[in-house]
């Protein structure tokens, strides 16, 4: 409510007065009467109303000094909740969204409240500051009432705004008029400045996992095995004593003079042997589930086996009948030494003479011969196993390459000279013979496993070739290897084909024409291992490798080694802090400017103005103006409202009787009704 004053900030007094009421009739109209309310007392000194300031100090805090304090305390509390919502973002950023006191549906709420309480707190110190500006400038100069009309409705229509040459007559009330509608707008904008993002989180740990021959207990007893069990990629015969009726590895060379004990290698584990059948025709590496989440990463190393191998070619001649059967292509893995494959390509027969009678001639055929000869090794494997999102990736590199020297028995010989079988306990342990056997063992254990890969995997390679062919008649010459040239025929290698068949090697990774139906579509031979099979030293070792970290999936021995895990979890991320930065800052400087300019219109008012009240309508159109008569004139409403009126010049001031005296009472009425209000003069 808008109340008047006297010179010096007293409350004028307003009362009910006077009621008035105009009819007018005709034949078709109902009367329309209004009702006016205006003040009745006036003051009758400014002695009176400087001594009713005083008293009013007296009680209490000066009036206007209350509405400048809310001004400023809206907006210190709005900076405050402005230097949280900051605050709080940044103490979030880097922290997980999950597991938390606090959830993320709570941080969003809270996000959401400091937005609407620190918009509440901006418009309403915006809203006082507008009301004090806009009675200092009503009292400061006269506006059309049109005019006035639309100052009054800025923070409430937004359409008014539309009407710029209001920018003319108030800037400044246009502009703080105009941060109440864009002040809730801006403050979208700051709870988008925190974001979740999935962030990975990595640490180490311990987990009990798959490795590759470690190495043996150390309080491995050899001769008593099953005190101290150990896993094994290869079947054992280990110095075991027999139980329950079983065969007993401790055995006799009895000539009654010693006894032995011994560790033998027999074969791999059956599961090997599968496993290699299967990286055989995959050509890939067996999968294996990640051993900690979907997102990790592990090294290991060992020493594994490969194939070191060397290739010659020799050319010579043989002789022979024409039905003679020859092994072209043979593949050997002999475990005692190595893995030997041969290919042989006969290039003709001569002398052409002795085709005259070929059931019964013989023929010299010149051959060339190429092998592949590949002795085991021993290698230092470094393999990185990574998943990412449990997609497996592996890495290896091999080096350190040394000869891998395979035995498969170790004994340990000592004397006996009695004439029954010698148990375990008869076995001398404090020898230094006994000690080097012990060692020697433990060590074929680890060669043993290493070994066990290899005569899994070479096995299946084995196989042999035999051709015979016909005679073609077409002559030739061919160079002996002593410069000798002799007059022959080519020879036709098409039919009498005596294979090794079925065999893998046809399907397997050696074959690279395997999916190439058109290889095979019209070829009455069918596979030809000399120029079907590829053999060499890098696809063998591929192969092997393969194998080798393929063996990782039947978790033989398992050890708690490192593992870098990583783990995606929803994150806070102060993201984009100009998002909360930008509005908050800008909304702040242009409300201490308005309030600024709000205080200095309500310390040049000398009263403080309070907005929509009902008794400030009221004693502020109350008067017996000109304005007043001509609204009842027209029968003026707020739905319709005629030119006359809109384009009427008032102002806010004293009014004043005919003879331009001042009444002491304050209100809207044209220029020459009223005098400018004296500070600390007002109707609240």
């Amino acid at each position: 409510m808008v109340g008047r004053q006297g010179k010096k900030g007293v409350p004028l007094q307003i009362g009910v007065s006077e009621v008035r009421s105009e009819e007018r009739r005709d034949s078709n109209s109902i009367s329309t009467g209004y009702v006016a309310v205006r003040a009745s007392e006036e003051i009758s000194s400014l002695d009176t109303q400087e001594k009713s300031r005083h008293q009013s100090a007296k009680g209490g805090v000066i009036p206007h000094w209350t509405t400048i304090g809310l001004i400023f305390g809206v907006f210190v509390v709005a900076l405050i909740l402005a230097i949280g919502h900051f605050l709080f973002f940044r103490v979030l950023d880097g922290t997980s969204a999950e597991h938390r006191q606090i959830e993320q549906s709570q941080v969003t709420a809270i996000s959401l409240l400091i937005t609407l309480a620190f918009k509440a707190c901006l418009i309403t110190a915006v809203g006082v500051s507008f009301t004090q500006h806009l009675w200092h400038v009503v009292r400061s100069k006269p506006l059309r009432v049109a005019r006035i009309e639309q100052l009054f409705c800025l923070r409430s229509n937004p359409l008014e705004f539309a009407r710029v040459r209001v920018i003319l007559d108030a800037p400044l009330l246009f502009l703080m008029g105009l941060s109440v509608w864009l002040i809730p707008i801006a403050v979208i904008y700051p709870p988008s400045a925190l974001t979740v993002v999935s962030r990975p989180y990595s640490q180490v740990v311990g987990v009990n996992m798959s490795v590759m021959n470690p190495p043996l207990p150390p309080a491995l007893d050899v001769l008593r095995p099953e005190d101290t069990p150990f896993s094994s990629l290869a079947t054992l015969n280990k110095a075991t004593i027999a139980t329950n009726g079983g065969i007993t590895e401790i055995f006799d060379k009895y000539d009654g003079k010693v006894a032995s004990v011994r560790y033998g290698y027999v074969a791999p584990i059956r599961p090997l042997l599968t496993l290699a059948k299967l990286v055989l025709l995959s050509g890939e590496i067996i999968d294996m589930p990640s051993p900690e989440g979907q997102n990790s990463s592990y090294s290991l190393g060992f020493r594994a086996p490969q194939l070191s191998c060397q290739e010659t070619i020799t050319n010579s001649t043989v002789s022979g009948t024409l039905y003679d059967s020859r092994l072209v292509f043979n593949s050997t893995w002999n475990r005692e030494s190595s893995l030997t494959i041969t290919q042989t390509e006969q290039f003709g027969w001569y002398p052409m003479a002795n085709y005259t009678s070929p059931l019964n001639a013989t023929f010299t055929f010149p051959i060339q011969t190429k092998a592949l000869d590949c002795n085991p090794i021993s290698v230092q494997y470094n393999v990185d196993i990574s998943y990412v999102k449990g997609i497996r990736d592996i890495q290896y590199t091999r080096k350190d390459p040394q000869p891998l020297n395979f035995t498969d028995m170790a004994w340990y010989t000592f004397p006996w000279s009695e004439t029954r079988k010698a148990n375990i306990t008869d076995v001398p342990v404090d020898t230094p013979e006994f000690k080097a056997w012990e060692a020697k063992v433990k060590e074929d254990i680890s060669t043993w496993n290493m070994f066990a890969l290899l005569d899994a995997s070479m096995p299946s390679l084995e196989y042999n070739w035999n051709q015979t062919g016909k005679f073609w008649v077409k002559k030739t010459n061919f160079t002996l290897s002593n410069g000798t040239q002799v007059e022959g025929s080519p020879w036709q290698a098409v039919v009498g084909v005596d294979k090794n068949y079925p065999t893998i090697l046809e399907t397997s990774i050696f074959n690279p024409q395997r999916y190439n139906s058109s290889r095979y579509a019209n070829s009455l031979s069918g596979l030809d291992p000399r120029t079907d099979l590829v053999f060499n030293q890098a696809s063998l070792n591929d192969f092997l490798a393969n194998v080798t970290i393929s063996a990782l999936s039947l978790d033989t021995w398992k050890e708690f080694r490192p593992i870098n895990t990583t783990n995606y979890r929803a994150t806070y991320k102060f993201s984009k802090p100009l998002n909360l930065i930008v509005p908050y800052v800008l909304s702040l400087a242009f409300t201490l400017v308005f309030t600024g300019i709000g205080t200095w219109s309500l310390l040049q008012n000398g009263v403080s103005a309070t907005d929509g009240g009902f008794l400030h309508v009221v004693a502020a159109t109350t008067g017996r103006t000109e304005m007043e008569r001509v609204i009842v004139e027209h029968h003026v409403t707020g739905e319709s409202v005629p030119k006359e009126v809109l384009n009427m010049k008032i102002r806010y001031g004293e009014l004043v009787d005919g003879e331009g005296v001042g009444t002491g009472r304050a209100g809207f009425g044209m220029l020459e009704e009223t005098r400018p209000l004296k500070r600390g003069r007002s109707a609240r």
